[in-house]
């Protein structure tokens, strides 16, 4: 969510539509969850759009404990959320679609199915990619993987695509 293909950053976008998405619903329930190779539910299912608000608005780049993207966590997280409920369920998932653990997707989206979830896929980045800038007290330097390349974060629409299917 640092990648600047979109300014000023994912984030920053990310956090946009999550405010236009809170100005459209009325008596919804909506929970908020942040994820990065593990999810982290932010706020329950709740109607209380002004805590949901405050939340989103306070999301910050490396606000959690781990790094990584894998989305499987996630829709596990917002299975367990939304399954006491009835009605039209839904999660509406903002990323790039990278996925640093694929494997176990499979499975979770039938576990979100078996609850009646959809999963609207909301792609943020550019199919070109762009690098992960790192503020320093030096200037800017860029993410590193673990062999010592620079990483390129690309939107992966296919990805998206199958996720929403």
């Amino acid at each position: 969510m640092q990648a600047e293909d979109f300014k000023p950053n994912r984030l920053a976008n990310a956090k946009m539509m999550l405010k236009m998405l809170f100005e459209e619903v009325t008596q919804e329930r909506i929970g908020l969850i942040a994820f990065t190779s593990q999810a982290y539910m932010l706020c329950p299912i709740t109607t209380d759009l002004d805590a949901l608000k405050n939340l989103s608005e306070r999301l910050q780049i490396n606000m959690l404990p781990v790094a990584g993207t894998v989305i499987s966590p996630t829709i596990k997280l917002a299975s367990r959320m939304l399954s006491p409920y009835s009605g039209v369920k839904a999660l509406v998932l903002i990323t790039d679609g990278e996925d640093h653990e694929p494997k176990d997707i499979e499975e979770t989206l039938s576990t979100a199915r078996e609850n009646g979830i959809r999963i609207i896929t909301v792609g943020i980045g550019t199919k070109e990619g762009e690098l992960i800038p790192i503020k320093t007290a030096n200037g800017t330097e860029y993410k590193k993987d673990k062999d010592g390349k620079t990483v390129l974060t690309k939107l992966d629409e296919e990805s998206l695509i199958n996720l929403a299917s």
